[in-house]
C-alpha cells in the first residue's frame, strides 16, 4: 500500500510533473529510440508489405485487447483513488475482484476471437493462425499487468513504470534481432518477441502483487458490477479510438496497398516521438487534475489553464521540429524504400500533438462520471473517420488515411472541449492557443514552399531558422506572456536560482 503523504494535487503541478515526467519521458525515449536505432536494420530485412502485415495485426491486437478487458483497467484506477483512502483491505479487495474477473472473462473471449480471428484476418493478410493467436495471448497477458502499472502511475511511482518499461522494450529488441538475423524469421520476429516480452512482465508484475499482499481470494460482486457500470459506457469510446487511429491500416490494406500500410506504419512510428513527450506528461497531470478536481476545484481549474497554454506552446516548436526536419531524417537513416514515408509524417504528428489536449478535458468529464460524452464523442470521430476513408482511401491511399485522421481528431476535441466546460467552466487561454496556431500555419506554409523547391544544403539552414524564428517572434507577444512566465521559472528551477513553489 502506497504511503499517506501530501495529497497528489497539492504543491506545484509543474514542480511535480518536471520531478515525474521526466522519467516517463526518459524510459519512453530510451524505448523508441532503441526502435529508432535499428530501424534501419529492420528495413534492411523487412520491405514495406512486411511492415504493412505487422501493422495489421498491431490494429487488430489493440481491437482484440478491447474485447479481453472491457476496459476494466481504467474503471480500476477511477476506484482506487477512493479505496486507497479506506484500507489497505479496501486496496486488496479490489484489485482481486478485477483480477480474476480479467482472468476469467479475458481467457473465454481469447477462445472467441481465436475461433474467429480466421475469418477476420486471414484472408486479407494471407497469413496463417498463429500469429494471429499469439497476438491475442500478448493481449491478454498485457492485461494482467495493467493494474500494478496503473497504481505505480497513480502514486506517480515513475521510477518503477519506467524500470518496467525499459526492461521489455530491451529483451523485446533483443530477441528480435536475434530472431530476425540470426534465424531469419521475418516479421514473425517481432510476434514472437513481443509475446515473450510481455510473458516476463507479466509474471513479474503479478509476483509483485502477490507480494504486496493486492491480489487474494477474494471477489466483491458489488464491486464488479461498479467497475462494469464504469467501464462499459467507454468501450464505445475506445472501440471508436481503435477505428479512427488503426482502422485506416486495415482499410487500406483491403484495397490491397499494402505496400502503403508499410510506409504508413513508418511514418507513425516517426510521428509517434510526439506521442512519447504528450503521454510523459499527461500521465502525470491527469492524476493531478483527478486529485485536484476531487479536493480543490478552483485551484485544479487554474491548474488546467496553465497546462494548456504551455503545452500547446511546447507541442508546437517539437511538433514544428518533426515536420521541418523529417525528409532529412528519413532520407538519411533508413532504406530507400522507405523514403516516400516523410510525405505524411508531418500529418500524423498533428495528431499526437493534439491528442494531448482532448485527455485534459477527459480527465474534467471522467471526474463527473460523464463518460458517456467521450463515447458518443468517439463514436462520432470514428464515424467521420471510417467513412473518409473508405471515400478517398481508394483515390489517395495514404495521404487520405492520415488527413481523416486528422479532421475527425478536430471534431472530437471540439465536442470533448465543449462539453467539458459545460461540467467544470474553466476559463481557457484562448489567445495563446490561437497566436500559437497561427504560427504553426504560417510556417508550414513556408515549409512547403520550401519542400518543393530544389533541395540544396541551405535548406536546412532556412528551417533551422524558421524552427527559431517561431519560438522568439511566439513568446515575444503579450498573448504569450503566461507562456513566457511559466517557462521562465522552468528554466531559473533548472539553474537552481528559483522555486516552483508559485508556479
Amino acid at each position: 500500500m502506497p504511503q499517506q503523504g501530501e495529497a497528489i494535487h497539492e504543491g506545484s503541478q509543474f514542480r511535480k510533473i518536471l520531478a515525474h515526467a521526466p522519467w516517463y519521458l526518459g524510459s519512453s525515449l530510451l524505448s523508441k529510440a532503441l526502435g529508432f536505432f535499428l530501424l534501419p536494420v529492420y528495413t534492411r530485412y523487412l520491405s514495406p508489405s512486411d511492415y504493412g502485415i505487422l501493422a495489421t495485426l498491431q490494429s487488430f491486437g489493440m481491437l482484440a485487447s478491447i474485447a479481453l478487458s472491457l476496459y476494466m483497467d481504467t474503471a480500476f484506477i477511477r476506484f482506487y483513488y477512493k479505496a486507497r483512502t479506506v484500507s489497505e483491505s479496501a486496496v486488496r479487495r479490489l484489485y482481486s475482484t478485477y483480477f480474476w474477473f480479467i482472468i476469467c472473462w479475458g481467457s473465454v473471449s481469447s477462445l472467441i476471437l481465436i475461433l474467429l480471428a480466421p475469418m477476420l484476418m486471414e484472408e486479407l493478410l494471407g497469413i496463417s493462425l498463429l500469429p494471429l493467436v499469439l497476438v491475442i495471448t500478448t493481449q491478454l497477458l498485457s492485461q494482467l499487468t495493467a493494474m500494478v502499472l496503473g497504481m505505480w502511475r497513480a502514486e506517480l511511482q515513475a521510477k518503477k513504470v519506467a524500470v518496467i518499461t525499459l526492461g521489455n522494450t530491451a529483451i523485446v529488441a533483443t530477441i528480435t534481432l536475434l530472431l530476425l538475423i540470426h534465424y531469419e524469421f521475418g516479421w514473425m520476429s517481432q510476434i514472437y518477441a513481443a509475446l515473450f516480452g510481455i510473458g516476463l512482465q507479466s509474471l513479474l508484475l503479478i509476483f509483485i502483487a502477490i507480494k504486496s499482499g493486492w491480489i487474494s481470494f477474494e471477489f466483491d460482486k458489488d464491486i464488479l458490477y461498479q467497475g462494469l457500470i464504469f467501464a462499459i459506457p467507454l468501450i464505445p469510446n475506445i472501440a471508436a479510438g481503435w477505428i479512427a487511429g488503426y482502422s485506416d491500416r486495415l482499410i487500406l490494406s483491403y484495397y490491397g496497398k499494402l505496400d502503403e500500410v508499410g510506409l504508413y506504419s513508418i511514418a507513425y512510428q516517426f510521428a509517434y516521438i510526439l506521442y512519447i513527450f504528450n503521454d510523459s506528461v499527461t500521465q502525470v497531470q491527469g492524476p493531478i487534475s483527478m486529485s485536484g478536481l476531487t479536493s480543490d476545484r478552483e485551484r485544479a481549474r487554474k491548474q488546467i489553464v496553465e497546462f494548456v497554454s504551455v503545452y500547446t506552446w511546447i507541442m508546437a516548436v517539437l511538433y514544428l521540429g518533426m515536420a521541418l526536419f523529417s525528409r532529412e531524417v528519413i532520407e538519411w537513416f533508413l532504406d530507400p524504400r522507405y523514403v516516400e514515408s516523410y510525405k505524411v509524417i508531418a500529418i500524423l504528428a498533428s495528431l499526437y500533438a493534439i491528442s494531448g489536449l482532448y485527455r485534459v478535458f477527459s480527465t474534467v468529464i471522467s471526474f463527473h462520471k460523464k463518460t458517456w460524452i467521450i463515447s458518443t464523442a468517439a463514436i462520432f470521430q470514428a464515424l467521420v473517420n471510417i467513412v473518409l476513408n473508405f471515400i478517398f482511401i481508394p483515390m489517395f491511399g495514404m495521404y487520405a488515411a492520415a488527413f481523416s485522421s486528422l479532421f475527425s481528431l478536430f471534431a472530437y476535441l471540439g465536442w470533448i472541449v465543449y462539453r467539458s466546460q459545460k461540467l467544470e467552466p474553466v476559463k481557457l487561454p484562448w489567445r495563446a492557443v490561437s497566436t500559437t496556431a497561427a504560427g504553426v500555419v504560417i510556417v508550414l506554409a513556408v515549409w512547403y514552399w520550401l519542400d518543393h523547391a530544389n533541395w540544396t544544403p541551405m535548406m536546412l539552414v532556412y528551417k533551422f531558422s524558421l524552427l527559431v524564428g517561431f519560438v522568439i517572434i511566439t513568446l515575444s507577444l503579450e498573448s504569450l506572456r503566461q507562456v513566457r512566465d511559466l517557462l521562465t521559472k522552468f528554466l531559473l528551477k533548472l539553474l537552481g536560482r528559483e522555486t516552483l513553489k508559485d508556479a
